[in-house]
């Protein structure tokens, strides 16, 4: 008998987070979409190719996801991730979609009948259809993410900037004393120097760490690279984010410090280079977030045991 993996994704879920995943028939797939809270899903809803759904996929990279559409109509998006294309077909009532999930069931690798293309060239696809794990560790792709982050770039080129044009035009006779003086703090506060610092201790404060958050779900997790243990979101008590500004040209923007209090005295801290800021920020969004617009220098990390 055929199966397929398929999985579900619920109202304010955020784009490749899904959950009972597992491989499927065709009868048992159509079941699942039967029992889904499609009526209670439908309030507030913000079309969108995340959306309160039901997708199936198959082993080569394609993927046909069912979901609410305008007009209380049901929408079906079939996802070519080789190809990178999108296709779209609505449909009245979630019966008209059966014969084309059961098409899709059969052959997967081909377009189902009646798809149209859709431009969305200036989209990004995928993070739509494929399952994100939702693990934050500090690895070499993170480390080069964020020092090659824009305000990063722009401040610790200045600083490059500085010590090239004092090479290529010394100032002639200065005093030794006057001149560190005056290039010291020039180099800290604008040629980067305060990211290098606090770069350094973010890295110590996350080193070693592992969390695992989405917005949807109720759970989340932290702890080392061998063991995480299991936190609920209704057991915090509150979420601090302590970030210098909101304008994106502070050459500090990107560097935040976090701590979450649960109700049983439970401190957990980290940073902005486990988790940049405006992910953690949309993601906490529905907590009870206490924002200080503040020098973000973490404080000391707790074991985490």
């Amino acid at each position: 008998m055929n199966t397929l993996t398929s999985k579900v994704q619920y109202k304010g879920y955020e784009p490749g987070e899904f959950e009972q995943i597992q491989q499927r028939t065709y009868e048992e797939t159509l079941q699942l979409i039967k029992n889904y809270p499609w009526e209670k899903e439908h309030d507030h809803l913000v079309v969108d190719m995340t959306t309160p759904s039901v997708t199936v996929q198959d082993d080569n990279g394609s993927y046909l996801k069912l979901g609410l559409y305008y007009n209380n109509k049901f929408v079906l998006y079939y996802y070519d991730a080789g190809n990178h294309q999108l296709y779209l077909k609505s449909v009245v009532t979630l019966e008209e979609s059966f014969p084309y999930i059961q098409e899709y069931f059969n052959n997967p690798e081909q377009i189902p009948t009646g798809f149209k293309s859709e431009n969305t060239w200036f989209k990004e696809k995928a993070l739509h259809f494929v399952t994100n794990d939702f693990r934050y560790v500090i690895d070499e792709r993170r480390l080069r993410a964020f020092c090659f982050s824009f305000s990063n770039i722009i401040h610790f080129g200045f600083g490059l900037f500085l010590v090239l044009l004092l090479a290529t035009h010394p100032i002639k006779d200065p005093h030794p004393l006057l001149l560190v003086l005056l290039l010291l703090p020039a180099l800290l506060l604008m040629g980067g120097g305060m990211n290098i610092l606090l770069l350094i201790k973010y890295y110590y404060t996350d080193k070693g760490k592992v969390l695992i958050f989405s917005k949807g779900k109720s759970v989340f997790y932290y702890g080392t690279e061998n063991e995480q243990k299991e936190y609920q979101k209704q057991d915090i008590d509150s979420v601090e984010i302590k970030q210098s500004s909101n304008n994106g040209k502070n050459p500090i923007y990107d560097f935040a410090a976090y701590r979450i209090y649960m109700k049983d005295g439970t401190l957990l801290t980290f940073t902005s280079l486990l988790i940049p800021y405006p992910e953690f920020k949309q993601k906490v969004s529905e907590l009870p977030v206490k924002e200080k617009k503040r020098f973000p220098w973490p404080t000391a990390a707790m074991p985490v045991t």
